[in-house]
């Protein structure tokens, strides 16, 4: 099985949707690439790509879980 982890911002983490669970796009593509995978959401809501942000994602605990979990 191959491992898919989705890191980012709101965006990823599903901001404004009323199921994120089942229609942020970490979701909807896990249903679209099948059983063979295994997609996590570690979207982060009001996180950054940049170091010099107010809120870096890289310095989230959950961009250390997702490298913990150890995707492909």
């Amino acid at each position: 099985m191959k491992r898919v982890a989705c890191i980012g911002d709101s965006i990823t983490w599903g901001f404004t949707i009323i199921n994120r669970r089942k229609y942020s796009y970490p979701s909807v593509l896990q249903e679209l690439l099948g059983s063979d995978y295994e997609v996590r959401n570690y979207g982060y809501n009001d996180a950054a790509a940049r170091f010099d942000a107010d809120t870096p994602y890289v310095k989230k605990s959950v961009f250390r879980d997702s490298l913990d979990w150890n995707p492909d």
